[in-house]
């Protein structure tokens, strides 16, 4: 069974689009919780790549190769090399998965924090030198910017 679900650079590519529009569209309109949003989009695509061999096979098809046991023949069949090359697959979009599910994470928790530090950062840098801010000034600027209070 081949669905779009399974294709890992598909959903890849779907995690990683989500992140760098929500980021583009942060900087635009300078609301950084798009971007912390877009952290669930890459955390579900890791999820969905983590589930690879389920959502290839269909839950039916999966409990059954589960508990399948082959011993092979000495020439493998066309079946058995294909199996092979699907259950690499699988194990490479694992590894991505691990990935995707920290990064999605990360942003997800963090991502409207780190937004809102590096525009205050290259404000400081942009100021001139006789003007700069203090540390202690710019994370106020930040805080009310957000409506936090520090």
């Amino acid at each position: 069974m081949k669905t779009a679900a399974s294709n890992i650079y598909l959903v890849a590519a779907v995690g990683v689009l989500a992140v760098v529009i929500s980021a583009i569209w942060s900087c635009y309109s300078n609301e950084w919780h798009w971007f912390g949003r877009s952290g669930s989009m890459m955390t579900i695509c890791g999820v969905v790549l983590g589930a690879r061999p389920l959502v290839r096979m269909g839950l039916a098809r999966w409990i059954e190769y589960q508990s399948d046991i082959d011993g092979g023949h000495f020439q493998p069949t066309p079946e058995e090399l294909e199996a092979d090359r699907q259950s690499r697959i699988d194990s490479r979009a694992s590894q991505v998965r691990i990935a995707f599910a920290l990064a999605g994470m990360l942003i997800w928790a963090y991502g409207d924090l780190l937004g809102a530090a590096a525009v205050g950062a290259l404000q400081i840098i942009q100021a001139e030198p006789d003007s700069r801010v203090g540390l202690t000034q710019a994370s106020e600027l930040l805080g009310r910017r957000h409506g936090e209070a520090i």
